[in-house]
């Protein structure tokens, strides 16, 4: 069975014999490595080669933002945090060894929240009361609702010091979000799951333009993040790329086949669904019929 990268390398080769204008972007620098093997061997002559990057190193390219290392953007949320809890200045802060792995998960949850679009102030609501969790959240499944009702219904029994607490700090992390945000967009900075909300909100506003005769493909995604899904398909849709899926009618065709579960749904959308081949590669099939 043919290699998927070596498929799209030939397939470029034919498309483009002088590919130095391209820009293809992967999920991770393993597939570059592959790729620039596939390709280097196709290639009868002197070429130059085409931009290869990440698509961490192609969104990072399209921003101003910069991301710092892990410690300063924790110690940054850690100043924020305590002037958004405790703006007085009057209650004991606790020491920045303590805060780091609040800190850590804190930031993950940012960053997670920035990458798949969600609106903070619904993530961080009070959800202990029952009429919010009705009227706001009406887009649940019966599970997901299940579990914040168990989660959340725990503080109308027995509202103790520590649940005050918890619940008082909760209602303040829509502010640390919103502050935060702003202080690393003032100095310059960003992190990971920002910078990916930032590229994806420009593209949809046209405020970013790709250069004049660059041609951006997208190569072997899968489980795409809503900023992701957004900047890919804001490219395609102005003309600027075109995406590679590393498909196959085995586990395509098959719903029980969990892997292939994104790939159905990415073939439904109204611009991605226009990057899929006619005829779905049917290799892993005729392995199987040729071995049997």
């Amino acid at each position: 069975m043919k290699p998927f990268l070596l498929e799209v390398a030939e397939h470029t080769i034919q498309e483009y014999p002088s590919p130095e204008g391209l820009t293809f972007v992967f999920p991770n620098r393993r597939a570059i490595l592959y790729f620039r093997k596939y390709l280097s061997s196709l290639l009868t002559g002197p070429a130059f080669s085409p931009k290869l990057l990440t698509i961490e190193d192609f969104v990072t390219g399209q921003s101003a933002l910069k991301i710092p290392d892990k410690l300063e953007l924790i110690h940054r949320l850690y100043k924020v945090y305590y002037q958004v809890i405790n703006p007085a200045g009057t209650a004991d802060i606790e020491p920045f060894d303590h805060f780091y792995f609040w800190g850590d998960m804190l930031l993950r949850d940012f960053d997670e929240a920035d990458r798949y679009m969600v609106n903070a102030s619904y993530l961080f609501r009070d959800l202990s009361h029952q009429k919010e969790l009705d009227s706001s959240f009406d887009f649940l499944t019966e599970e997901q609702r299940r579990f914040l009702k168990d989660f959340w219904g725990a503080f109308d029994e027995d509202l103790s010091p520590n649940k005050k607490k918890f619940l008082q700090v909760w209602k303040q992390l829509p502010e640390v979000y919103t502050r935060y945000r702003q202080h690393l967009h003032d100095h310059g900075l960003c992190y990971e799951g920002m910078l990916y909300r930032e590229v994806a909100e420009r593209l949809r506003k046209g405020d970013i333009r790709t250069s004049q005769g660059e041609f951006v493909k997208f190569v072997g995604f899968n489980a795409l993040t809503t900023s992701e899904e957004i900047i890919i398909t804001e490219l395609i849709s102005k003309g600027a790329a075109t995406a590679h899926w590393d498909i196959d009618a085995y586990y395509f065709n098959n719903t029980v086949q969990e892997a292939g579960f994104f790939f159905r749904k990415y073939q439904q959308h109204a611009v991605l669904g226009k990057t899929f081949p006619a005829d779905i590669p049917s290799n892993f099939v005729k392995k199987k019929t040729e071995a049997s």
